[in-house]
Parts: C-alpha cells; structure tokens; sequence
C-alpha cells in the first residue's frame, strides 16, 4: 500500500537549493558574491576622471554595456541613475569598446 506524501513547493525549493550548494561544496566551488555596488553617473563620470564622457556613459548604457539599476528613480526626472561599479570601471579600461 503507497501512501500520499504532501510536500509544499517552498520545502522542495529548500531542499533542491540545500542539495545543490552540498553538491557544489563537494566539486570545490566557491559562491559568487552577488552583492552589487551601485553608483550615480555623476560619481562613474568623478571615477573616470575625463578618461569617458557623460555622452560615451550613454551610449554605453544604451548598448548594454553599462547595467542601469531597474526600476523608477522616484518618478523624478531629475533623480540620480544608479549604475553598476563594476560595469564603468570596465569601461574605463577600455573605453574604445564604445
């Protein structure tokens, strides 16, 4: 006789997510840090100091090659964009990619 075993998804999303870092733990792979350091373009442009330009920080974002933080800026035209650290400091490096 088989009996019926109820599970609820979020015990089965715990329990997939806790087999996966074990089997990843076991292989030596060490978790990405996902924690993403998010600047104004008025701080990229202070970083870069005139190695880009506000109109390269555009265009870059426009290509996809700067991430903007998503979501609305408080509805505020004039509120500061958020975008990635990471992203301009690339840019930075190699600002012909643009």
């Amino acid at each position: 006789m088989s009996d019926i075993i109820t599970i609820e998804r979020s015990d089965l999303r715990n329990f997939a997510t806790v087999f996966a870092q074990e089997i990843l733990k076991e292989m030596g792979v060490k978790p990405k840090n996902v924690n993403q350091e998010w600047i104004s373009k008025n701080q990229a442009l202070k970083l870069a100091q005139k190695k880009i330009g506000r109109k390269k920080l555009d265009t870059a974002i426009a290509k996809g090659l700067v991430r903007k933080k998503p979501g609305k800026n408080n509805g505020n035209p004039r509120s500061p964009i958020p975008v990635n650290k990471k992203d301009v400091e690339r840019l930075i490096q190699n600002p012909y990619v643009v």
